[in-house]
């Protein structure tokens, strides 16, 4: 297969964009409470920092490098400041997140952590 085939193939089942794009617009220019650019900004970092977070593991894991925990400590931090910017820019607090996060996973795994209930969420069709 030629890069063009390939390409021409994988764009095939590239969805429109027009639809998003009016919800993106749509989503940008609400006048309530939710800030759209907040919101995507904390996503944004929050990810970011994760790669960051996950390269140090990498090299660690990879390259034999010395695992530094204040490197971690700083990357984790900046994971949460963008976790807490994304909360905020839609009015939810840090403590509700966390209380709603803790009541998914007690319905995930009633008895703590198993296996069995890790796989059958996997396998769970949205």
């Amino acid at each position: 297969m030629s890069a063009a085939d390939y390409q021409k193939a994988a764009l095939a089942t590239s969805p429109d964009m027009a639809e998003p794009a009016t919800k993106l617009t749509a989503l940008i220019h609400r006048d309530d409470r939710f800030s759209f650019m907040h919101l995507m900004h904390g996503v944004l970092v929050a990810v970011k920092e994760s790669s960051e977070l996950l390269d140090l593991l990498y090299e660690h894991i990879f390259y034999d490098t010395e695992l530094d925990l204040e490197e971690v400590e700083k990357e984790l931090g900046d994971i949460q400041w963008g976790v807490t910017e994304a909360c905020s820019a839609v009015g939810i607090t840090l403590g509700k997140m966390m209380r709603s996060n803790i009541k998914k996973l007690r319905k995930r795994f009633p008895d703590g952590f198993s296996a069995a209930d890790a796989r059958r969420q996997k396998d769970k069709v949205p």
